[in-house]
């Protein structure tokens, strides 16, 4: 009965976590939202996410006792409830403070909301589906993007006829989830989570070797976040900005609507691929990436220089859709990379510290682009982003080369304990 329970939460799990991956209708027009709507500039926008993730970064450490004094189940559902106060604010603030609040909780809301990947992992345990995990995930990641792919495509119109509207269904949206995660299951729950096991000590090297893997890993991914997210959210505001050059308000927020619901639909298509290959890229995933991200920029500062409008676009869309394609694989692999990779005690521990660098790399690199928008239009912003991705090229050589070193040494261990 308990596993029909669990399997029937789990299934619900799937549908929560694409309707709550972030703040659906919001993000399809956040740009023409803060711009029209709201009065905002670009470098005010940027400064936004900036601040916000900077105060989350500040109170990363209370948040981690918090949720574990609250648990994981609760942890999700207070999640769920910060985004749609977020809603709210974004959609009724009329003062730049109160923006900043509900970015705030925006951000803060996901570092609660990611115990869900616990949750889940836990529940595919209990029922001894475990290695169902990252196919999960990847069905998690289709359905979140399908769902904003087909938002894309009319959140324009639903602009054009009121601002305001998309930004209401974004709150109805938060409401269905808040619902929805009151329905989740967690078979850890006021369970001891710390099992004992009967494991062979391991050497104070071996221990310091796999610490330091994992904060390269950390500055990695937060590298690699920093330049996703903010590439995305710069790039938007930099096809807008084309787009202005050439048309009205109106035909600004249908084809940039249009462009973003492509780039949705080529997020699709970067989950199936991922999930279909990721065996065989696996070691060469972050490279891969990277390289596109790389080519992503490079397209859209080429967009700059043309003239022709129809070409304009294409490079800009392709420059944008690039950003989409890579950014669920990369986070997709880094969970995976540690669930597979470190004890499963450490599991929750490393998952959080994990969102902390993500949070960090947004920070660092919001923070440099802010700066750089106050002298410089949006194409140096962009140049500025390749020159991180070239920064973050020499972290993966050392990561790869405490992969080697951390290998070498559990080899070695093997051997000592089998002579043993």
């Amino acid at each position: 009965m308990e596993k029909d329970k669990i399997k029937k939460s789990n299934k619900i799990h799937i549908i929560y976590s694409a309707f709550s991956g972030d703040l659906l209708f919001y993000i399809a027009i956040s740009v023409l939202f803060f711009t029209y709507v709201k009065g905002l500039t670009a470098s005010q926008i940027t400064f936004l996410t900036t601040i916000s993730v900077l105060i989350n970064v500040i109170f990363q450490i209370p948040l981690i006792n918090v949720i574990k004094k609250i648990g994981n189940l609760n942890s999700v559902r207070l999640g769920t409830i910060l985004l749609l106060i977020s809603s709210i604010l974004i959609t009724f603030g009329t003062k730049y403070l109160t923006f900043i609040i509900a970015l705030t909780l925006y951000e803060i809301s996901y570092v609660f909301s990611n115990m869900g990947d616990i949750i889940l992992k836990g529940n595919l345990k209990y029922i001894k589906q475990e290695n169902k995990f990252i196919s999960i995930k990847s069905k998690i990641n289709i359905l979140y993007s399908v769902i904003t792919a087909v938002i894309a495509l009319f959140a324009g119109q639903l602009f054009n006829i009121n601002g305001y509207l998309p930004m209401i269904c974004c709150i109805i949206n938060c409401i269905f989830c808040v619902i929805l995660s009151f329905f989740i299951v967690d078979v850890n729950k006021d369970k001891v989570t710390s099992e004992r096991k009967n494991k062979i000590n391991i050497e104070k090297n071996v221990k310091v070797t796999i610490v330091r893997l994992a904060v390269i890993l950390f500055i990695v991914y937060g590298i690699f976040y920093g330049i996703i997210k903010v590439g995305q959210d710069n790039g938007s505001l930099f096809i807008k900005d084309e787009l202005s050059k050439y048309y009205s308000s109106t035909n600004v927020a249908t084809i940039f609507t249009l462009i973003i619901f492509i780039s949705r639909i080529i997020r699709i298509i970067g989950d199936v691929v991922y999930k279909k290959i990721y065996n065989k890229i696996n070691d060469k995933t972050v490279r891969i990436i990277l390289s596109l991200l790389v080519l992503s920029l490079v397209s859209l500062i080429t967009s700059y220089f043309i003239n022709d409008i129809a070409i304009k676009i294409v490079i800009m869309t392709f420059g944008f859709c690039l950003i989409l394609f890579v950014r669920d694989p990369i986070k997709l692999y880094m969970q995976d990379y540690i669930l597979k990779n470190f004890e499963s005690s450490k599991h929750q521990k490393y998952l959080t510290y994990l969102n902390f660098a993500r949070k960090v790399g947004m920070t660092i690199t919001s923070g440099i682009i802010s700066l750089i928008l106050t002298k410089y239009s949006l194409v140096y912003a962009l140049f500025v982003l390749l020159l991180i991705c070239i920064v973050n090229f020499v972290a993966i050589k050392i990561l790869e080369q405490e992969e080697n070193a951390s290998e070498s040494i559990n080899v070695e261990e093997n051997i000592s304990q089998e002579a043993v």
